[in-house]
């Protein structure tokens, strides 16, 4: 129940500043008097709609002692925000008007994530390309083939042109021994550029699965930053429909059309 009442008067005190009724200055040396310094700036900022006001700030500027010296008339007073100029809260809690600086720190963040999700995109049609190269692979069977379809003509001749049997014995060994050699020095290099593209695909998947991941963390972030900037709209004082549109056209990164949403 003590708490309820401290957070009641704590709102009421944001209220007073709102309505230019007290300084931000008094406001905050009055609740730290009370205990309440971080419900306090909670309020404020609950009322404008917006985070404008910062508690480590506040905090630093009872612990300097610069807040005091401003309510007795000693040091400059600590004025609102800038974007709630000609804004007050009145009886019926009055939002905030729109400012296109609130906005721009936002859109210059999603075009900045928007073009690493290109440079994303670009790289995975690069290892698309890549996988889709055809390797030679050589056959391990040429190579052995030809020789031995040459040790099959040599035995032949000797066998049936000359009548040695003894020089068709030798070329038939020394053929197949030959065959032998080439037969696995051929396998050894096709088991070789086996093993390379294996190992490339790999890499490759491995690396495309990380250029998603970063895809889909793009969009998450655009996607929070977009729906940060809908909020904004929703907690300040609409514009009349036409006003609003070429206000929200300034932003193309925070409110793209459907058109352009489509292609991201």
């Amino acid at each position: 129940m003590e708490q309820k009442t401290g957070g009641n008067l704590a709102l009421k005190l944001s209220v007073e500043v709102l309505r230019r009724n007290i300084s931000l200055d008094e406001g905050l040396v009055r609740a730290q008097t009370s205990g309440m310094v971080e419900p306090f700036v909670e309020g404020l900022n609950i009322l404008v709609g917006r985070d404008l006001f910062d508690i480590n700030e506040a905090r630093q500027r009872l612990r300097s002692g610069a807040a005091e010296r401003a309510v007795n008339g000693h040091d400059e007073p600590l004025q609102l925000p800038s974007e709630l100029d000609g804004w007050t809260l009145d009886s019926e809690g009055k939002k905030p008007p729109l400012d296109e600086r609130d906005f721009t720190t936002l859109e210059i963040q999603v075009n900045k994530i928007l073009s690493e999700k290109q440079e994303i995109l670009s790289r995975i049609d690069l290892l698309n390309a890549a996988t889709q190269r055809e390797d030679h692979i050589p056959n391990p069977w040429t190579a052995p083939l030809v020789i031995l379809s040459l040790t099959v003509v040599a035995v032949s001749a000797f066998q049936f042109g000359v009548g040695s049997t003894l020089g068709s014995g030798i070329s038939l060994a020394v053929g197949s021994l030959f065959t032998l050699v080439v037969f696995q020095k051929e396998m050894s290099r096709f088991e070789a550029v086996n093993r390379r593209i294996r190992s490339e695909i790999k890499k490759g998947m491995a690396i495309k699965k990380k250029c998603l991941d970063e895809l889909r963390e793009c969009d998450r972030r655009v996607a929070t930053l977009r729906n940060r900037a809908a909020e904004m709209v929703e907690d300040c004082d609409p514009l009349p429909e036409e006003e609003m549109a070429n206000f929200l056209e300034k932003f193309p990164g925070l409110f793209p059309t459907e058109e352009k949403a489509a292609s991201e």
